[in-house]
């Protein structure tokens, strides 16, 4: 199965030099979108994901990842025995961002069930019926904040793609880190037990802490 890796990225920084190395090393195709700025829009969003879809057609799966504050721990392996066959799968954080008062209008499936839009995995084939399913809803458009937008539909029930509320592939690190250690360099959140193969730091959280605990998993 082929398996690609595509980050939008203004610049290398952060964590991206390393994070590509990882993935490249265990035999996980890469693909660097160079963008001059970020967007949240909806609309920029669902255009970037149909042009992903097409021009990766070939591939069994496209993970889209922000660039610069991601890190992967993990094998090629690892990753195609977690990646979705029939749904888009989000990242999931605890954080109900930007409009925290619908938060108790979504589903009660732990503390990781609002939408993270940075990280997310599916085939071209899911991905592009996710962007018709989203610009199909009557209350659809292109300049409604990405991630606020896929909360909305979490909270009026819509069931079309799903968010990794375990966080079995992804973990974000925002309101989450105290469930996260490490076992032989390897994340683990406490609360499921589940081994999430890509790390977010989002939110600008810091990263310090997170190398110490995976440098003292290794000794």
């Amino acid at each position: 199965m082929k398996v690609i890796v595509s980050m939008s990225i203004s610049r290398v920084n952060g964590m991206l030099t390393e994070n590509v190395r990882r993935l490249s090393s265990c035999g996980v195709e890469v693909n660097l979108d160079p963008t001059t700025g970020q967007s949240f829009g909806i609309g920029e969003k669902l255009k970037h994901i149909r042009q992903s879809a097409e021009r990766f057609s070939e591939y069994d799966c496209i993970i889209l990842s922000d660039g610069w504050d991601v890190m992967f721990y993990g094998t090629k392996q690892e990753l195609l025995d977690k990646v979705p066959q029939n749904k888009v799968l989000w990242a999931a954080e605890k954080n109900c961002w930007p409009d925290a008062s619908i938060a108790h209008q979504i589903p009660l499936h732990g503390p990781w069930r609002f939408v993270n839009g940075g990280l997310l995995a599916g085939t071209p084939q899911a991905l592009r019926e996710m962007c018709d399913r989203i610009e199909a809803n009557d209350s659809y458009g292109p300049d409604y904040v990405d991630q606020g937008f896929m909360n909305f539909l979490l909270a009026t029930g819509e069931e079309f793609f799903e968010i990794d509320s375990e966080t079995n592939l992804f973990f974000c690190l925002h309101l989450g880190y105290d469930e996260l250690q490490f076992k032989q360099g390897k994340p683990v959140n406490t609360l499921y037990g589940t081994t999430p193969l890509f790390v977010h730091a989002n939110g600008h959280w810091p990263t310090d802490e997170l190398f110490r605990k995976y440098e003292e998993s290794l000794a």
